[in-house]
């Protein structure tokens, strides 16, 4: 900041200019360039005297005569620096208000002065893609839904988090693991006795989210350090969200309009033989990036898709995967299984599907496509467009469960049904239920 500075000899410099004082050579006074005329002074016979004491006298009217000017400068000077005080008081009063105000710096994504985000952060991926001679490289991330196996110890559930790199030039994609391990993440919040049971895995807000399909919880996923931490961010009711103390079921995450989207099964809770208990795993919720939450009756939409590709009650559908895309302005969905029998928990593992349906925003368009082979133990757990594609490829994971031996599958697919990448085991015996590029 430009500064006025004041040197405090200035006032006294132009004093002792002001005061300078030379005598004419007819002896008359000369102060500052301008002569002082000396009059003589009257006495009171009428005549006038020119004595040394007339003379003194006369010096001394000189001098107060001189003097005079000095005054208007030193007020010149304390008005000076009343200014700069008057300055400095108001850059240190503006400072203040900059230092309390953060709402008043410029940022990408500004916030309020409690440091709440006021804009969406529509950043994704969140790691910028490189280029090479074997295609553009982006980073993906996956994570586990381990079911009764995420137990850790008396008091924490655990998921493990796996990253690695996806690389794509016109057909041909390889994906490359990172030669670490997964990363284990755990968590105290529990229901039931069950935690951690990861089903999705989200790019939101420029930041990475998952659901819990036992507790309802949202976990941000965030990195610090060398480590992953969950962290809890809002927990979802069943339902509607006030009629039952249980969490949400959910199941897959979709992003529309800066909106975070949370769907369960899709099809009616019942026991294990196909009983109806109620309808809560067809609601939808939808989270704003400030947290704020609502519930969705999406019965209609569900049974309008189950419809669609001839599963209608009794028959069923069961979604773990569901993705909005803004090019297309279409839903997509993945179901894991179908059939066009009743549920039953025992069959339900060998029914699953090579579907892909897209549906308008309002459910009112809806079609129906197969993709590849189908394999009925073999589902898909989630999927994501992959960027800079215009949303008409796709990686997807699928997952086995088959009489206690589980697998997951990663596979690159078009929409017209031509696979880039057929599936490929991913090491371990782990059911991953969630990618996403990061």
């Amino acid at each position: 900041m430009r500064r006025n500075v004041f040197s405090p000899t200035q006032g006294k410099d132009q004093a002792d200019d002001s005061t300078r004082e030379d005598t004419t050579a007819n002896g008359e006074s000369l102060v500052n360039g301008e002569i002082s005329e000396k009059k003589p002074t009257q006495r009171a016979s009428g005549s006038f005297q020119t004595s040394n004491a007339t003379m003194e006298e006369d010096k001394m009217i000189s001098i107060k005569t001189v003097t005079s000017p000095i005054r208007p400068v030193e007020a010149n000077g304390i008005r000076l620096r009343f200014r700069m005080k008057v300055i400095v008081a108001v850059v240190a009063f503006v400072a203040l208000i900059m230092l309390f105000y953060p709402s008043c710096k410029t940022t990408t994504y500004p916030a309020d002065r409690f440091g709440q985000q006021t804009a969406y952060n529509s950043t994704y991926p969140m790691t910028a893609p490189w280029f090479s001679d074997r295609g553009t490289h982006y980073r993906i991330a996956l994570i586990t839904d381990l079911d009764h196996a995420s137990k850790n110890d008396e008091k924490t559930w655990k998921s493990f988090f796996k990253k690695g790199v996806l690389v794509i030039k016109g057909d041909r994609v390889e994906v490359i693991w990172d030669e670490s391990k997964p990363t284990v993440m755990t968590s105290s919040l529990a229901q039931g006795g069950r935690s951690m049971e990861l089903s999705e895995l989200t790019v939101f807000n420029g930041r990475l989210y998952s659901v819990d399909d036992r507790t309802g919880v949202v976990y941000e996923i965030v990195q610090t350090g060398d480590k992953t931490v969950a962290v809890p961010w809002v927990i979802l009711g069943d339902g509607n969200g006030r009629s039952t103390n249980k969490g949400f079921k959910g199941e897959w995450i979709a992003v529309k309009d800066n909106t975070m989207y949370v769907g369960g099964l899709g099809k009616e809770w019942t026991t294990t033989t196909g009983v109806v208990q109620n309808t809560n795993p067809q609601w939808v919720k939808t989270i704003g990036f400030h947290g704020d939450v609502a519930h969705h009756d999406w019965v209609e939409n569900y049974n309008a898709m189950r419809e669609a590709a001839g599963c209608s009650y009794p028959g069923y559908m069961i979604h773990e995967s569901g993705v909005w895309s803004d090019i297309h302005q279409r839903w997509f969905f993945l179901p894991r299984r179908a059939s066009q029998l009743s549920y039953n928990e025992a069959d339900d593992e060998h029914r699953a599907t090579n579907l892909i349906i897209s549906c308008s925003a309002d459910f009112q368009d809806i079609r129906v496509q197969t993709i590849g082979k189908l394999n009925p133990i073999r589902g898909f757990s989630s999927f994501k467009f992959i960027p800079g594609t215009q949303d008409q490829v796709v990686v997807a994971l699928k997952t086995e469960e088959d009489r206690g031996a589980i697998a997951t599958f990663i596979s690159v697919f078009r929409l017209d049904g031509k696979f880039l990448l057929t599936d490929q085991r991913i090491e371990g015996d782990f059911k991953y239920e969630g990618v996403d590029f990061i």
